[in-house]
């Protein structure tokens, strides 16, 4: 990891500015323990790994560790979202739409659900954020594509892990821990 953006990540965190991350695309072939990219493998931003619909790690998705600041443990990704055939706008034109994988479609779903958690509750620090995200992630996902199911020691069993943080988004359940609807 290339320690580039940490005076910068520091000073928004410092700021309650929430900055999300993609891990990566490195994580070809459903192997690859640390292969999460910079700066979505600094604990410094939430960092979003990738999921299909129905939240199995994509093969794609870079894993953790992370990269080691001190001071700072090492946990990436922190969570997972939506990365696997989303649709999404395309430079082709303004009306034109394709199908696209990669941590680059799971980051901007992240980065609604908590423009969502804030939309309802605009007092909630980077630390309430984390704690609603963490709460209500679900977890029990299926077991990473390829014959790595572990990363440093930890299980994809466990929460937090390497492959899928503390869990896969559930915007719903979310908003219903903050009392909003969905």
């Amino acid at each position: 990891g290339s320690s580039a953006f940490w005076d910068v990540l520091g000073v928004l965190r410092e700021e309650e500015i929430i900055v999300t991350f993609s891990m990566g695309n490195s994580g070809s072939g459903g192997g690859g323990c640390d292969t999460s990219n910079s700066p979505g493998d600094s604990e410094l931003v939430i960092s979003v790994g990738a999921s299909d619909s129905a939240s199995a790690l994509a093969g794609f998705s870079s894993r953790g560790p992370g990269i080691d600041i001190p001071g700072v443990a090492r946990q990436q990704p922190f969570v997972d979202g939506p990365g696997v055939a989303v649709i999404s706008s395309f430079s082709g034109s303004d009306t034109q739409y394709a199908s696209a994988s990669g941590t680059s479609m799971s980051c901007p779903h992240v980065s609604g659900y908590i423009a969502q958690l804030l939309g309802h509750d605009a007092t909630l620090t980077i630390a309430d954020v984390e704690t609603v995200i963490i709460g209500n992630s679900a977890q029990a996902l299926p077991a990473p594509a390829g014959p790595v199911t572990s990363c440093a020691g930890v299980s994809y069993t466990e929460y937090p892990n390497f492959f899928y943080g503390w869990g896969s988004i559930r915007v719903c359940q979310a908003l219903a821990a903050l009392g909003a609807s969905c």
